[in-house]
């Protein structure tokens, strides 16, 4: 409750991903992706799901 607004950046997932992640009023705004390989993923929030085709060193924002 204290992190109302906020974001995180850096954040390192499998496969040579990295996520930067944004919210405000508690809910999430954005994350971008910058993958280091070109790999199929899929991002599911709430009830959105929604696959996205990376390519190496090229940036994606997932906005709900």
């Amino acid at each position: 409750p204290q992190w109302k607004e906020g974001h995180i950046k850096g954040l390192k997932a499998r496969g040579g991903l990295t996520l930067d992640i944004y919210w405000k009023h508690g809910q999430l705004e954005k994350v971008v992706f910058k993958p280091a390989l070109n790999q199929s993923i899929n991002v599911i929030y709430k009830d959105q799901k929604v696959r996205l085709d990376l390519v190496s060193r090229e940036l994606y924002t997932f906005q709900p």
